[in-house]
């Protein structure tokens, strides 16, 4: 397992969950972004031949090349910032 003390925690609070169009329901406690999908030929390059557990953790090694850069500002000073990036090497453990 990796070193927690050198990572940034990206589960989201109460107030940047919000809510989603009805307020009762709540957003998830992590960003839709965060999410990696692996299918059979990404598994089969990683040498995963038998399926993990769910709950199991893994440490995750990646490169990415950002594609995208997103800034605005909106009325009431509301500023968005976002940065995609897509993963083009990993390696798994």
């Amino acid at each position: 397992m990796a070193d927690r003390d050198n990572l940034v925690d990206m589960h989201l609070s109460g107030a940047d969950r919000g809510t989603v169009g009805v307020p009762s329901i709540e957003q998830p406690a992590y960003s839709y972004g965060l999410v990696l999908r692996l299918e059979n030929p990404e598994l089969k390059k990683l040498q995963i031949k038998r399926l993990p557990q769910v709950g199991d953790e893994y440490e995750i090694t990646a490169v990415g090349k950002i594609t995208n850069v997103y800034e605005s500002q909106s009325e009431g000073n509301r500023e968005d910032k976002a940065v995609q990036i897509q993963i083009t090497h990993l390696k798994i453990k």
